[in-house]
C-alpha cells in the first residue's frame, strides 16, 4: 500500500519538459530522467545547493502568488526541501 505522503513525479510542479511518453526532467535533482509513473525519491542529503535554491524560490514564488498560475508544491516534496536546507545550514 502506497503511503499518503509520497507524491508520484507526475503530480509534482517540478517535473518539466515532459514528452508524450510520461518522461521528463526533475529540477530539484538537476533535470536527472524521470517518468511521471515513478514515486518520488528526493533524498535531502544527496540534494546539490543550486537545486535546493531553485526548489525553495519556487516554493516562496507560491506562497506569495495570488494566480493559479503557479502550482502548489506537494507537501512531501516541500518537506524534503525544508529537511535538505536543514541538513546544508548544519553542515556550515
Amino acid at each position: 500500500m502506497r503511503s499518503q505522503y509520497l507524491v508520484y513525479c507526475g503530480e509534482c510542479c517540478f517535473l518539466l519538459n515532459e514528452d508524450i511518453n510520461g518522461n521528463g526532467g526533475c529540477a530539484l535533482q538537476d533535470y536527472v530522467g524521470r517518468n511521471c509513473s515513478e514515486l518520488c525519491d528526493l533524498d535531502h542529503a544527496a540534494m546539490r545547493k543550486d537545486c535546493l535554491l531553485r526548489g525553495l524560490h519556487y516554493l516562496q514564488k507560491w506562497r506569495r502568488s495570488n494566480s493559479d498560475k503557479v502550482k502548489m508544491p506537494p507537501p512531501y516534496v516541500v518537506g524534503k526541501l525544508i529537511d535538505a536546507a536543514i541538513y546544508k545550514l548544519r553542515q556550515m
